[in-house]
């Protein structure tokens, strides 16, 4: 498991790509929205909700400060870590809570040690 005391784990963030009237980005916050911010990976990499609408090509903008990601988000959800600025991975949909929380560890498990 990922250290919580790790410096280079404190700048990952999980941005979660999502679309208003999307079923299965309603089923996420239904089933894991409300817990995310508890849980020991919101410690490693904290969810950051960004519109899809409010992105354009692979540019990425987070409050004062722009990420480009790999490539295009075309769908929703879709669930970015980043580190440092820049995409580690990503994974798209949900459509259950087992399957996000071993896609999210897969992730993880990408994050530079320090």
């Amino acid at each position: 498991m990922l250290s919580l005391a790790s410096p280079a784990l404190s700048a990952a963030e999980l941005l979660y790509i999502f679309e208003p009237h999307c079923a299965p980005c309603r089923a996420f916050d239904h089933d894991i929205g409300g817990i995310y911010s508890k849980t020991e990976e919101a410690h490693i990499a904290p969810l950051r909700r960004v519109n899809i609408n409010t992105i354009h090509g692979k540019h990425v903008v987070l409050g004062n400060r722009q990420v480009d990601v790999n490539t295009d988000i075309i769908g929703a959800p879709t669930f970015i870590l980043i580190s440092d600025g820049r995409e580690i991975d990503r994974f798209s949909g949900y459509s259950q809570d087992e399957l996000f929380w071993m896609s999210l560890q897969r992730l993880l498990n990408r994050l530079p040690s320090s």
